[in-house]
Order: C-alpha cells, then structure tokens, then sequence
C-alpha cells in the first residue's frame, strides 16, 4: 500500500519539528522528509541539505524536486527521494508551507494535513526561547498575514499550547482514522 505524506503546518513556534520527531520516534514505519532549503547547516535545528540560492536554482533547473517553494526569504525543496519512499509504503512526515498545499496535495496522492495551532502569546514565548532572530523580526513573523488554508483540501486543526502527549494522541487518532476511511474506500 502507499504511504502518506503526513504534512504538519502552522505558524512559526507552534511546534511543528518537535512534534514531526516524536511522531516518527513513535513508530518505525515513519520518516521525515529531508528538506533542501537555502539556509546555513544549523546543529540544534531541522536537519536539512543546505543549499546556496545558486545550488538551490541549479537543482530547480534540473527538475531535482517534486515540490519547491519560498518562504521567509529562503527557498525550500523536496527530492524525488520522498515519493519514492512513499510508493515503497513508507509513511512521510514533512513540514510544509501553508501557501504550498494545494501544489502538494496534486504532488503525493494520500496527503493528510495536520494545522498545528497555539496562541500568538505562546509563540512569541517559544520563538524568544529558540533565539534565532531578535524580537522585531518574531513580531513581524507573528504579524505576517497568511493566506487562508484551502477549502478544497481536508485540514486537521490540533491545538498545541498543552502537553505534547495529548497533541501526539489527537495526531495519532487523526492518522488512524484516516487509514480505516482509506481501506474502506479502496482497499
């Protein structure tokens, strides 16, 4: 059976890598998508393959990604690795832009989206506490309009300003239900 691409999205601080970790520390049957973005190598944060604007350009040109797109002034990009790791029925878990999921969902064929939410105080309190820019730039981040998530597409909101076990457990229902609906559907 295919895997499914499990796409975790949400403001910045919300959570979204330490909640895509424990998901995969959970079960052996799921792996995070290793993004190519234009961003230094950075050991406390997401694993990543750095690229320069000009690698990243040259692997656009050369079609090396099923999906790419641009947020925070940096350019992101998925390899081909993860759609083949998705027929081999491995479940992926990808952080993702919201502005990129209408794109995504005609990219891998069993998307499911999960909108992690927090409010704007929480934010603000885990983006000081990760200390990668100064305060201005967090509440101009904060403050950044979003484009409304698409109506087309079947969006998960889970709130995650509590404990990560009860996120996790909301997550985990979420995913089970999904593969009774499929087997149901198609199986």
């Amino acid at each position: 059976m295919q895997g499914r691409m499990i796409a975790i999205v949400g403001p910045s601080g919300v959570g979204k890598d330490t909640v895509m970790a424990a998901l995969q520390a959970s079960r052996s049957d799921r792996s995070l998508v290793k993004r190519h973005i234009t961003r230094s190598p950075d050991p406390i944060g997401e694993d990543h393959y750095a690229l320069s604007n000009e690698e990243f350009c040259i692997a656009l040109d050369q079609q090396r990604f099923v999906l790419a797109w641009k947020a925070h002034g940096l350019s992101y990009g998925v390899s081909h690795e993860a759609v083949q790791k998705l027929k081999n029925g491995q479940d992926m878990l990808i952080n993702l832009s919201r502005d990129v999921l209408e794109e995504a969902d005609r990219v891998f064929d069993r998307l499911i989206v999960i909108n992690l939410t927090a409010p704007k105080d929480v934010l603000l309190s885990r983006l000081e506490k990760r200390g990668r820019e100064p305060i201005k730039d967090i509440k101009a981040r904060l403050e950044r309009q979003v484009a409304p998530l698409p109506k087309s597409l079947q969006i998960y909101e889970v709130p995650n300003d509590h404990h990560i076990s009860e996120t996790l457990s909301e997550i985990e229902n979420i995913l089970f239900k999904e593969s009774q609906n499929y087997e149901r559907n198609f199986a």
